[in-house]
């Protein structure tokens, strides 16, 4: 009788966790009845494991900032995670609503550290795990650290800080966590999502580092793993930081951020993006690996893969395939990898590229890169795609910056053994100053073409579309692969054609030249589709690497409208793609080239006027007008006048922006001003702020009553006012936004004049 009533109670508090709305707090200690009705009466740590096993759906936990680890009786033992339950860390313990927490200074850990201290040999296989849990399952606010998978049965191997089994599904959302020094023995330190089912879990604000991997899955941070025909991989990863992470095979490691492994039939489409992964390391993808058919020629491979990255940054990631994407697509059937707006630099690997994509077998792939910008990598330049084994590839590069690659081709296209490959490259601005300019082998663009010997696929081919874009070494340096692209054509029994059609785009030639036919049967350098040139581009500052467009650039409106890809509107900068009718050459659009503006200052001397010229670019050459039929384009000129008057004068510049012309009125006197009264006693203790202006100017130091006149560039009265000796203010709210010409005249007969911007 008294073990059946021990029985029904369990059943009626089971029953009760699990129907009412509650939250229950817990902390290190627990104190007073502790049932966790409130932080008086917190539970203690021993009972965090198993009321995360029974706490009913829709119900929360508060944890207070301590450190928390599951029973230690066991190492198959973890913080299993019920569905629907919603856990929170990162309290002080005082806090009456959850907006109050702080998980930065409440650190609130979860450590697999069960054993001796600081033995990994004895700790958790998993940290945390969740199994069939759905989108309104939280855990957000923690440090999970130590899980040491380490065996090899169990799936024990795999996912030391989080496992994610999905039979059916598991899509909890895990929030503002920091995965630290876990590990895995095969793959998925910090997590793994293991996908017979859906697994759809959303990852946001947070932190790896430290995770690592020793076996062939890889993913020393994350891995995804697809195993059946029903599973389907779509998380979403978000704002989340991979630092310093490892995935340590030397033979095929991969993944040190993140690797996704999909075949047999499987689908997958995750997303990336906002995310920071710096100094990771693996031989392939230090920062991700997109393995789309397993890395065994004996597998079948995903039925579809589609993984987007968006607006991440990868650095100081190095890796002996890539640093920062290795893509395989091998023997599927649809396969996507799109990488937009991010920016990679200063990753090393070698001999391969910064991001390498193999696709073999593939019935389509369609890669795409665009807005990104990829420079001081080292390495076989920025992309190494190679399209392989009967593959039919099609590959997009828009809207992208290259520069100071420091070694072969920035980007390198080769298809391979009854590949077929389409490469279009459209607005992208690719460059190489003179110093790195020696290292480079191959040219800024390599499309290549090749069947091995003995390969039973059918002849292979390469099709590279370059227009509207900029290929340009800072000096042409000597060397036959040193022209702005370059072209490879092998054959080996099977025909291999690789061609490059290049339009509407400015190339650096040697001896003004466009090169035709072949060099030793191996290279030739494209086909000139027309609309191309041989000019310095005038980007901006070349010494800052600003790869905007001067005025007078060759590139400006000089590409075709009828090569821009479909659907692209903006620039790398986000300004419209075309404006002013055509589009210009190049990643950037010259939208908002400076316009010129010309600040005239006159002082006078008797008949005398002294003009200065002052403006906001260097003029080609300026044109001043007295206002009595005389003129000059000396660029400070002293003009004297035969009489007495009031004058305008005009000052004007030439600029490769275009002129400008500001006219002011001056009046000439028959006799100077005292020493007293010249225009220094303005000008050593006048104080005009701000300027900029938005709506009121202080004019502060004046020695006499003065004539404030202000001008537009036209030399138009718009506003006159009286100041007096001392502290003034001008209310400039009525002008419209703009450059004006303040010009102050003392009752003592001192003049000056100044620029103004209304705001």
């Amino acid at each position: 009788m008294k073990n059946l009533l021990l029985f029904l109670s369990a059943l009626l508090l089971n029953a009760v966790l699990s129907s009412a709305q509650t939250i229950v707090r817990v902390t290190p200690l627990g104190g007073g009845t502790k049932d966790g009705s409130s932080w008086a009466n917190a539970k203690s740590a021993d009972s965090l494991q198993p009321i995360l096993r029974r706490l009913g759906a829709g119900n929360e936990i508060w944890v207070a900032a301590g450190t928390y680890k599951p029973h230690h009786f066991s190492r198959d033992t973890s913080f299993a995670i019920s569905n629907k339950l919603q856990v929170y860390g990162g309290f002080a313990g005082t806090e009456t609503q959850r907006s109050q927490r702080n998980w930065n200074t409440n650190v609130t850990i979860l450590s697999g550290d069960i054993g001796v201290p600081n033995d990994s040999t004895d700790n958790s296989f998993h940290v945390v795990t969740f199994d069939f849990n759905d989108s309104t399952t939280v855990l957000d606010g923690f440090t999970i650290r130590d899980g040491q998978a380490d065996s090899n049965g169990n799936w024990h191997y795999t996912g030391g800080g989080i496992r994610l089994t999905s039979v059916s599904f598991v899509n909890p959302q895990i929030s503002n966590c920091i995965i630290r020094n876990n590990f895995a023995l095969k793959g998925g330190g910090g997590i793994t999502a293991i996908a017979f089912g859906e697994v759809a879990m959303r990852l946001k604000n947070c932190y790896f580092t430290e995770n690592s991997s020793a076996g062939s899955w890889g993913g020393g941070s994350i891995l995804l793993y697809s195993l059946s025909t029903n599973a389907i991989q779509r998380p979403v990863i978000d704002s989340c930081t991979f630092f310093s992470n490892y995935a340590t095979d030397t033979l095929q490691g991969a993944g040190a951020g993140i690797c996704m492994i999909s075949y047999e039939g499987t689908r997958a489409n995750p997303v990336i993006k906002h995310c920071l992964f710096q100094a990771n390391k693996a031989r392939g993808g230090a920062a991700i690996c997109v393995n789309s058919g397993y890395m065994n020629t004996s597998s079948v491979g995903a039925i579809y893969t589609t993984t987007t990255i968006d607006s991440c940054v990868f650095t100081q990631n190095s890796g002996t395939i890539a640093p920062a994407v290795f893509n395989i697509s091998d023997k599927t059937t649809h396969a996507s990898l799109r990488v937009l707006h991010s920016q990679i630099y200063n990753n090393s690997s070698y001999p391969n590229g910064v991001i390498f994509s193999s696709d073999d077998e593939a019935a389509g792939t369609y890669n795409v890169y665009e807005g990104c910008i990829f420079h001081d990598n080292s390495g076989y330049g920025a992309l190494d795609l190679r399209p392989g084994n009967g593959t039919n590839d099609t590959t997009h590069i828009t809207n992208c910056l290259f520069y100071n690659s420091l070694q072969s081709g920035i980007i390198g296209y080769s298809v391979g053994d009854g590949a077929h490959g389409h490469l279009y490259v459209n607005g992208v601005t690719a460059y190489v100053d003179s110093t790195r300019a020696q290292t480079i082998t191959d040219g800024l663009v390599l499309n290549g073409a090749s069947n091995s010997p003995g390969m039973p696929y059918g002849p292979c081919s390469s099709e590279a579309y370059i227009s509207n874009s900029i290929l340009w070494y800072d000096t042409p340096w000597w060397m036959v692969g040193l022209f702005a692209l370059s072209v490879k054509t092998v054959q080996y029994g099977q025909s291999a054609v690789a061609t490059t059609h290049v339009n509407n785009s400015i190339v650096r030639m040697v001896n003004n030249q466009w090169p035709n036919g072949t060099i030793g049967g191996q290279f030739d350098y494209g086909i000139n589709g027309g609309g191309n040139k041989n000019a310095d581009p005038k980007f901006r500052n070349y010494a800052q690497y600003d790869f905007r467009l001067r005025c007078g650039s060759p590139a400006i409106d000089s590409g075709s409208n009828a090569l821009v890809p479909a659907g692209i509107t903006t620039d790398l900068a986000g300004n419209a793609r075309i404006s002013n009718t055509t589009v210009d050459i190049g990643c950037f659009e010259a939208d908002s080239l400076p316009a010129p503006i010309a600040m005239p200052t006159v002082t006078d001397t008797g008949l005398a006027a002294h003009c200065t010229a002052s403006f906001n670019m260097t003029p080609d050459s300026v044109r001043w007008d007295f206002g009595d039929g005389q003129s000059s384009t000396a660029m400070n000129p002293v003009h004297t006048y035969t009489s007495p008057g009031i004058y305008q004068i005009c000052l004007k510049i030439y600029t490769s922006c275009g002129s400008a012309q500001t006219c002011l009125a001056d009046t000439i006197k028959q006799t100077s001003p005292t020493s007293v009264n010249n225009v220094n006693s303005i000008a050593a203790k006048l104080s005009i702020y701000p300027n900029p202006v938005q709506n009121t100017v202080h004019i502060d130091g004046l020695t006499d009553q003065t004539i404030a006149r202000i001008y537009n560039l036209t030399g138009s009265l718009v506003m006159e006012q009286t100041l007096n000796a001392g502290e003034n203010e001008i209310n400039l709210a009525p002008l419209s936004s703009g450059m004006y010409v303040l010009k102050l005249s003392a009752a003592n007969e001192a003049q000056q004049t100044f620029k103004l911007v209304k705001q």
